[in-house]
């Protein structure tokens, strides 16, 4: 199968793209294969900051209570709970 970490031309894995979109039943499905919860993407961006960006809140939270660490920090030096940052 597809390796569960593979990452697009954004170093998004689908855990990021889950996460842009709320869609809490695949992210649990990929943590359960082994998904690196704290991935980050070219600009630095982890799937927690996608889900507090995008309103996504409850998804965040779940994130956190499953080891997601919410200290880490983008390109733009920001936490999740900052934002995204500049493109």
């Amino acid at each position: 199968g597809c390796p569960v970490d593979l990452k697009d031309d954004f170093g998004n894995t689908l855990l990021n793209i889950a996460a842009q979109n709320g869609h809490k039943n695949i992210i649990k499905a990929l943590l359960r294969r082994g998904a690196n919860i704290n991935t980050q993407n070219h600009k630095g961006n982890t799937p927690l900051h996608f889900c507090f960006t995008y309103g996504f809140t409850d998804l965040g939270n779940y994130l956190v209570q499953k080891g997601a660490d919410d200290t880490i920090e983008n390109v733009s030096c920001l936490t999740c709970y900052e934002g995204l940052g500049n493109d």
